[in-house]
């Protein structure tokens, strides 16, 4: 990563950016033991991708899943919203089952330390309609 950007290896050396085959330039060449950069090229076609970085000290793209916060009538819960559906938690936050589980769909995400493994997404049924709030709350809508 440099300035806020990924870059992939062509070689130990050229380091070209991340986002390489939708048109961006920027690259970076470093010297034989890849301690000093010779060129670098900054000049991104796109915004840097967003990060944060964990206590851990691993950097976790956001975007990736995301936590809201659901209110039914007075009821609030925590949920989690991955690739478009929800999921909820039977326990300590580690395994996330659909939140159509009720009704048979059987997916599931697994949080593991600082990344989400894919378990089973395969749904039974489309994603549901949500709509945020102003205030950050979601509402889930009936279809």
């Amino acid at each position: 990563m440099a300035d806020k950007y990924t870059f992939s290896p062509t070689t130990k050396r050229h380091w070209y950016c991340s986002k390489k085959k939708a048109g961006c330039q920027a690259r970076v060449f470093l010297n034989d033991d890849e301690t000093e950069v010779l060129f670098y090229n900054k000049e991104h076609n796109h915004e840097p991708p967003l990060f944060m970085q964990l206590p851990s000290g691993l950097y976790f793209k956001l975007g990736a899943f995301q936590f809201l916060t659901i209110v039914r009538g007075h009821k609030q819960s925590r949920i989690l919203l991955y690739k478009k559906h929800t999921f909820v938690s039977m326990g300590n936050g580690k395994r996330w089952y659909c939140s159509k589980k009720t009704a048979g769909c059987k997916a599931r995400v697994d949080i593991a330390g600082d990344f989400v493994t894919e378990v089973d997404l395969h749904h039974t049924h489309p994603p549901p309609c949500l709509y945020e709030r102003p205030d950050g709350t979601v509402i889930k809508l009936r279809t």
